[in-house]
């Protein structure tokens, strides 16, 4: 609804292949100046680098690779202007921790894609983000049954 005045369209994997294709020419045509893409929904797509060099990443997936080809669908060698990516994360749930796995994860992965890097063992991993998860989890479950307990307690 907020965002009506931008005709959003959707591809995602919820759409068909008709109205995937219907979305992506919408947006590349100018009908359409909001296009939502789940990360993993748009495999093959091209043409968005034409006409979008602005990415808002809303979701994260625990591959980095996941994420840069979803940027990599506007963002391309050779475009006149730069391209940009924004993240939206939270500070609390999953995001944050995530997020210091895709760190650990691209870091790893620099050495591998580029071969002029330098070859550094980085050990700052504190490990525990299993547990983290869980106890951000339960921190949540245990506030949400406290406020339920102060609401029933509560007068009418």
């Amino acid at each position: 609804e907020l965002l009506k005045d931008f005709n959003p369209c959707m591809y995602t994997g919820s759409e068909s292949p008709k109205q995937k294709d219907e979305a992506k020419e919408a947006f590349i045509n100018g009908d359409c100046r909001v296009l939502i893409i789940s990360l993993r929904a748009g495999a093959g797509l091209d043409g968005l680098q034409h006409v979008c060099r602005t990415g808002v990443i809303g979701e994260l997936d625990y591959s980095t690779g996941v994420v840069d080809q979803c940027i990599g669908r506007y963002a391309r060698d050779g475009q006149a202007e730069a391209s940009m990516a924004y993240f939206m994360l939270a500070d609390s749930g999953s995001d944050p921790i995530i997020a210091d796995i895709l760190g650990i994860k691209r870091g790893q992965i620099e050495g591998v894609m580029d071969p002029d890097a330098d070859l550094i063992e980085r050990l700052e991993n504190e490990g525990g983000n299993v547990r983290k998860l869980a106890e951000a989890y339960l921190e949540r479950v245990m506030l949400n049954q406290e406020l339920v307990r102060e609401h029933e307690d509560s007068p009418a």
